[in-house]
């Protein structure tokens, strides 16, 4: 989004690491997009090191957040704020073939729902129209933002501990922040990828999503 004034993309990202920046809705300092301050809170990702940043050896584009929406158990301006969230953000170009797609991720506003419950997906679009839909499993891709105090980051069966930081609220509460990455294999890798789609199941736990990254031939980017 114009408006959202995010850094510029770094000249060393390729086309392996995909640009978000028409569908980014949130930035790492300000999160719940249009205004940070919605509930006077740091729900940020500030601590979050942005640009060309390699981690788990997996070189990302991070410059915001694509926010999906999600049901808000404890109603008032935190149902609101992720009620105003797109189920679904489409379109996010590609363009190339593809062997897997890397994606920095978490899931937010809470941690309400249950290990494999599916909270969202990734629609692969191919060139010659077919399609395929990739579920978003919590528990096995992701879990929630924030680390609870006192529990060590495990990797998931998918999905890796790929960063862990802090911020002033979470360190009130002795938690931390984390995001995973999460590896998804194109079934068909022949074919070449237009683009994908990103949705929410709108659960009270949505995946969000930092950076793509995709992997063609075996490569690593």
């Amino acid at each position: 989004m114009d408006d959202l004034f995010l850094p510029a993309r770094d000249p060393r990202c390729g086309p392996e690491q995909l640009d978000l920046e028409r569908w980014y809705n949130g930035r790492l300092d300000g999160w719940l997009h249009p205004n940070s301050n919605d509930l006077g809170e740091d729900f940020t990702l500030a601590a979050l090191p942005a640009g060309w940043q390699t981690l788990r050896g997996i070189q990302f584009d991070i410059r915001g957040v694509v926010v999906t929406k999600a049901v808000e158990r404890r109603g008032g301006g935190l149902a609101e704020i992720w009620l105003r969230q797109p189920v679904q953000v489409e379109g996010l170009a590609v363009g190339q073939r593809v062997r897997r797609l890397h994606v920095l991720q978490a899931a937010c506003p809470a941690e309400a729902v249950s290990d494999g419950t599916t909270i969202g997906s990734y629609v692969w679009h191919y060139a010659d129209g077919t399609r395929h839909e990739e579920p978003i499993v919590y528990g096995r891709d992701l879990r929630y933002w924030w680390l609870p105090a006192g529990e060590a980051p495990q990797d998931l069966e998918r999905g890796r501990i790929a960063w862990v930081g802090d911020t002033p609220l979470a360190q009130k509460a002795g938690a931390r922040m984390r995001l995973y990455l999460t590896t998804y294999d194109n079934p068909y890798p022949e074919r070449e990828v237009s683009h994908l789609d990103f949705t929410s199941r709108v659960l009270p736990s949505a995946p969000f999503v930092v950076a793509l990254t995709v992997e063609c031939n075996g490569v690593k980017h």
